[in-house]
């Protein structure tokens, strides 16, 4: 629909909410398709009035400070995915509490702070950032992956062993670019990495995918991200078991509301389940009546 400017206040930040939901369901479609996670970068879209939209399709969102974290957690109702080059003391455990995953970017960060999250009240899963020393970034003011870089670890730096507490690694060297450029990348990461990849259960490919810019090739990204998963099959979901109760390969709308109040949570319905008024975004099944709601994961 044709926008009157003459009518729209200034100054304001102007949105078109169609063209956003479709890249969205154009996002959700890869997540679906390629059995990964999505999530926002707050630093690549900030617009919190859309992050209910945004929570109805992706899944949560990265946070680099705790005020971040605690927009995410109020405005998306999620916990965030957090990393930073280093940590404050007088904020770490308040950004636990707002954190379901939360990355290092050194061993000495992780020295730091490892006892303090061990004996957090609560279960966050751990990563370190990783250095491939390989990037296709040609400016090096943008190039995470140049030489001396204090941005994640590099291989050498590593054991054969991840680090007691490490459940993942987050690796980040792109920019704007498609999917054959993190294809190359993910070679060298491979190359590299892959025999602690194998002793994890994420791994986080950071930022720069442009999957909605037209001419993208999503089918080739798929394929991509699918012929991964199957080289490394220790990256299952685990909490899918977590929540299925019955274990009988789906999760019901009862499961789901079990698992929040056995872990003092209100809600009891994932969001675009159809509960509680929500409308289900493309792909996702109502799961009313005790239906399954959702399926495992993809062997």
């Amino acid at each position: 629909m044709a926008i009157d400017f003459e009518k729209v206040p200034t100054p304001c930040f102007l949105l078109d909410e169609q063209s956003l939901e479709i890249n969205l369901q154009i996002l959700n479609l890869v997540q679906r398709e390629a059995n990964v996670k999505i999530i926002c970068a707050l630093k690549g879209f900030a617009f919190w009035h859309e992050f209910p939209l945004v929570g109805r399709y992706l899944s949560g969102a990265t946070a680099s400070s705790l005020h971040e974290a605690i927009l995410i957690a109020e405005e998306m109702s999620a916990e965030s995915h957090t990393y930073c080059p280093v940590y404050k003391e007088d904020e770490f455990e308040s950004l636990l509490a707002y954190s379901s995953h939360l990355t290092f970017n050194s061993l000495t960060q992780y020295a730091k702070f490892y006892e303090k999250a061990k004996s957090f009240g609560k279960e966050v899963s751990l990563g370190l950032r990783i250095n491939p020393e390989y990037s296709e970034i040609k400016t090096d003011l943008y190039n995470p992956a140049m030489e001396g870089s204090r941005l994640g670890i590099v291989r050498a730096k590593l054991g054969n062993t991840l680090p007691e507490g490490i459940e993942g690694l987050h690796f980040h060297v792109l920019c704007e670019n498609d999917s054959y450029t993190l294809e190359r990348t993910l070679v060298q990461v491979e190359e590299k990495f892959g025999d602690l990849i194998r002793q994890e259960k994420w791994l986080n490919m950071g930022g720069g995918h442009l999957i909605t810019k037209e001419g993208y090739d999503v089918e080739h990204l798929v394929n991509m991200l699918k012929d991964f998963r199957k080289r490394y099959p220790n990256m299952r979901r685990p909490a899918f078991d977590a929540v299925d109760g019955d274990k009988d390969g789906a999760i019901s709308l009862e499961e789901w509301r079990v698992f929040f109040q056995g872990h003092g949570m209100t809600g009891g319905a994932p969001p675009g389940s159809g509960a509680g008024g929500q409308t289900p975004p493309p792909g996702h099944g109502g799961g009313r009546d005790g239906r399954p709601l959702i399926l495992p994961p993809a062997k």
